[in-house]
C-alpha cells in the first residue's frame, strides 16, 4: 500500500491520476542507451523546468507535486488486462496515480486516456516505466496529446503507468477514464479463422510423449489461405519430414522467425518481402499430418531463444474490458464501510492480496471505479481497492457530546491542523471513524476529526 504525504486540508490527501491526453507509440521494450544530457525532455520534465523557472519548485505545493510523482513509482496497486477505470481528480493537493500491470510476452499494451470535452484544467503527464528485477523503474516513454501509448513486450514483464496532472486551481473536479488493452503482436495466420479454430496447443504430447508440441494447430478447410502474421522476408520455402510443405518467414519488426507447416501448396518464394496479411500458401495436411484433417501448424521462434508459445502472439480475445458497474456518482465523496470487517485489497478482484482489514464504519473516499470495485483512499492516504457493494453513504450514526474541550482536526493524528475547538458538552454528529479518531459534523455543518473518547 502506498502512504502519501498527509494533507492539512479538511479532506484527506487523495492520490489520484487524471487522464486527458493519449500518447506517442513505443516500438518495443528495448531502447538504446542515450546519454541523459542528450535525452529529449518529456512533457513532465518540461513542466518541472517551468516550476523551477518560476521558483514554484521551492514552495510547499511545488515540492509536494514533485514528491507525489516519485511516490507513485513505488505504488504496489496492480491491475489486470484488459482494464477500464473511471475516476475523478480533486485539486486539494498535488497528486499522482499509477497502474502496475503484468504484460505477457507476445502482447502489446495499449493505453488510452480520455477526459470530458469540456475539461480545460491543464495538462496531464502520462509516463510509462518498466519495473526491473531490482524493483527500480526504468522510464520507457511518454504520452503525446492525441495518440495512444503502446509498448510491445518481447518477454513477460511488469510495466507501471504514471499519471500526474499539472498543478490545478483548488476546488476543481476533473473526470477521467483510462483503458488498458492487451493486443497480439501478430495477425492470425489463417483467413477467416480465430481462437475457436485452434485444435492443439503449445506443450501437447507428441510421439507418445517423446516430444512436446512447439506451436499451435489451426483447423481450416483444405486450400484456405495461410497469411503472413507480420511484415518481413520469406527465408525458406522447403519440405521436411514433420512439417511437410513449409514456409519460414523472418519477422524483421519483432526479430523472430515464423514457421508455417503442413501446407497443401506453397505460394511464397525465398527472399520475397511480404506484408502482414499476404498469402504464403494454402492449408493442407502434408508431413506427419497426413492422417489428420487439414490444418496449419504455426510456430514462433524469437531469435536466439528457441521456440515460444505462439498463442499470446496471435490470440485476439480479451481486448475489451468489462464495463464499470460501481456508481460513479459517488466518486470524490465520503463513504464508510458497511460490514463488520472488510479487506482493503491491492487489486480489484476477490481473493487479491489484502493490505489491511477495515472495521465497520471506516471513513474513506472513492477515487475511481472499475467494474464493481472502487479505488479508495483512507484518511492517512493509504490506497487500495474495495468492493463497491460493501460501502454505504456517510450518514449520521449518533449524536455525541464531550465532557471537556476537544480539538476539531482537519486530519486524524495531526494535532497541529486544528480547525477549531469544541467546547465542553458541545454536541456533534458522528459520521464514521478511523484509527482512534471519529469523523464528525458540528451542528453548524463543519466536518472534522476528534480523538475517540469512548
Amino acid at each position: 500500500m502506498q502512504k502519501p504525504l498527509r494533507n492539512s486540508l479538511l479532506a484527506f490527501v487523495l492520490l489520484v491520476g487524471l487522464l486527458r491526453c493519449a500518447t506517442t507509440s513505443l516500438p518495443k521494450l528495448s531502447f538504446p542507451n542515450v546519454p541523459e544530457l542528450f535525452a529529449p525532455a518529456t512533457p513532465r520534465e518540461a513542466y518541472e523546468k517551468e516550476l523551477r523557472k518560476t521558483k514554484l519548485d521551492q514552495t510547499e505545493v511545488g515540492q509536494a507535486w514533485r514528491d507525489a510523482g516519485e511516490r507513485a513509482l513505488s505504488d504496489s496497486l496492480t491491475v489486470g488486462l484488459p482494464f477500464r477505470e473511471t475516476g475523478v481528480f480533486l485539486a486539494e493537493a498535488p497528486l499522482a496515480h499509477s497502474y502496475r500491470v503484468r504484460v505477457p510476452a507476445g502482447r502489446r499494451l495499449v493505453v488510452r486516456v480520455s477526459t470530458p470535452p469540456s475539461d480545460s484544467a491543464g495538462r496531464l503527464f502520462v509516463d510509462l516505466f518498466q519495473i526491473r528485477e531490482n524493483g527500480k523503474p526504468k522510464h520507457l516513454g511518454f504520452a503525446k496529446k492525441g495518440a495512444a501509448l503502446s509498448c510491445e513486450v518481447a518477454e513477460e514483464t511488469t510495466l507501471l503507468l504514471r499519471l500526474q496532472p499539472e498543478l490545478s486551481t483548488p476546488g476543481k473536479v476533473r473526470a477521467f477514464t483510462i483503458l488498458l488493452e492487451s493486443q497480439p503482436l501478430l495477425s492470425f495466420p489463417v483467413t477467416g479463422r480465430g481462437y475457436s479454430s485452434l485444435i492443439s496447443f503449445w506443450g501437447a504430447a507428441r510421439d507418445g510423449g517423446r516430444r512436446l508440441h512447439e506451436g499451435v494447430d489451426i483447423a481450416a478447410p483444405r486450400g484456405t489461405p495461410v497469411l503472413a502474421a507480420a511484415d518481413g522476408v520469406v527465408t525458406q520455402v522447403t519440405t521436411n519430414r514433420l512439417g511437410g510443405l513449409v514456409v519460414y518467414q523472418q519477422d524483421t519488426e519483432h526479430s523472430m522467425t515464423l514457421y508455417y507447416a503442413h501446407l497443401h501448396k506453397q505460394l511464397a518464394r525465398p527472399g520475397q518481402r511480404v506484408r502482414r496479411g499476404d498469402t504464403l500458401g494454402l492449408v493442407g495436411n502434408t508431413g506427419n499430418a497426413v492422417t489428420t484433417g487439414p490444418h496449419l501448424h504455426f510456430g514462433v521462434y524469437p531469435n536466439y531463444q528457441g521456440a515460444a508459445d505462439p498463442l499470446p502472439y496471435v490470440d485476439p480475445r480479451g481486448s475489451q474490458p468489462a464495463p464499470v458497474t460501481a456508481n460513479t456518482r459517488r466518486l470524490g465523496g465520503y463513504m464508510r464501510t458497511a460490514p463488520s470487517w472488510m479487506a482493503l485489497r491491492k487489486s480489484p478482484k476477490t481473493g487479491a492480496l489484502a493490505g489491511m482489514n477495515l472495521p465497520k464504519n471506516t471513513v474513506l473516499r472513492p477515487l475511481a471505479a472499475t467494474q464493481g470495485w472502487y479505488r479508495v483512499a483512507l484518511p492517512d492516504g493509504t490506497l487500495g481497492y474495495v468492493q463497491a457493494a460493501q460501502l454505504q453513504a456517510l450518514g449520521r450514526l449518533r449524536k455525541q457530546t464531550f465532557p471537556v474541550v476537544q480539538a476539531l482536526l482537519a486530519a486524524p493524528e495531526i494535532p497541529t491542523d486544528t480547525l477549531r475547538s469544541l467546547t465542553a458538552r458541545q454536541a456533534v454528529h458522528v459520521l464514521g471513524q478511523f484509527g482512534g479518531y471519529e469523523f464528525v459534523e458540528t451542528l453548524d455543518k463543519q466536518n472534522g476529526w476528534v480523538k475517540t473518547t469512548r
